[in-house]
């Protein structure tokens, strides 16, 4: 019969396409799970953003970097000059001795020299050398007085500075000796010369660079005592400074 061989044909049809689309979805899952399996695995965890990661706070550099940076910081401190040496010209304003008693000053030029060794760029110790001579005419309701006067300073003591670019300003204290001697004439002559204890007080301002500089202006008080009298003397100072490592 043909109805029987029709339907036969149909039936065996639809298993052939039963089969091809079985076959091709397991094809396909086959294929998802090697492109699974390829695939890196993802955190699903996401990292919580921190200070130094959004740029607010910077990390701080490395141990190396900064032992670099202080040990450049310690080779500029030690390439400051240790030693200065000082030349110049001072004035004095002398507290006269032998007229003491009426007030009378006497201007002194002079010559200055100091050595100074620092034991950091901020404190040194300084030695201090002046010497003053002079000739004044003197007069009064009594007489008139031709006087020539000596004065002769070694001080030692601390130097404290501080520096602002190439400009440095500084305070120095410190004791010592002075020489004195003079002479006066009016109807006759005497003199006199004695040495005694002395004392210093001043500070300086200074412009320096590399190994040389230049003392600016220099202000001291000076105190000593000359054939039992105190004198108060007042000093300036300028000049060349010269250092050295």
């Amino acid at each position: 019969m043909k109805i029987p061989r029709i339907l036969t044909s149909i039936v065996a049809a639809g298993v052939l396409c039963i089969s091809a689309v079985a076959a091709h979805a397991q094809s396909s899952s086959t294929l998802a799970d090697s492109s699974a399996a390829s695939a890196p695995a993802v955190s699903s965890t996401v990292a919580p953003a921190s200070a130094s990661n959004i740029g607010l706070f910077p990390a701080p550099p490395p141990l190396s970097a900064r032992l670099a940076s202080g040990a450049a910081a310690s080779s500029d401190s030690d390439s400051t000059p240790r030693i200065e040496v000082f030349a110049g010209y001072n004035f004095l304003s002398n507290d006269i001795a032998f007229q003491d008693s009426f007030g009378l000053r006497q201007g002194l030029n002079g010559y200055a020299a100091s050595f100074t060794y620092y034991a950091n760029k901020n404190i040194g110790f300084m030695a201090d050398f002046s010497g003053n001579n002079g000739t004044a005419t003197i007069r009064t309701n009594f007489e008139t007085v031709l006087q020539h006067e000596d004065q002769y300073y070694l001080i030692f003591g601390p130097v404290v500075s501080h520096n602002i670019g190439h400009f440095r300003i500084s305070a120095n204290g410190g004791v010592g000796v002075a020489r004195q001697r003079f002479s006066a004439c009016s109807e006759g002559c005497e003199s006199g010369k004695e040495t005694n204890f002395a004392l210093q007080v001043g500070g300086s301002f200074d412009w320096v660079r590399g190994h040389w500089g230049v003392r600016i202006l220099k202000v001291e008080y000076l105190f000593s005592e000359f054939d039992g009298a105190a004198l108060h003397n007042a000093r300036v100072e300028t000049g060349f400074i010269f250092r050295f490592k």
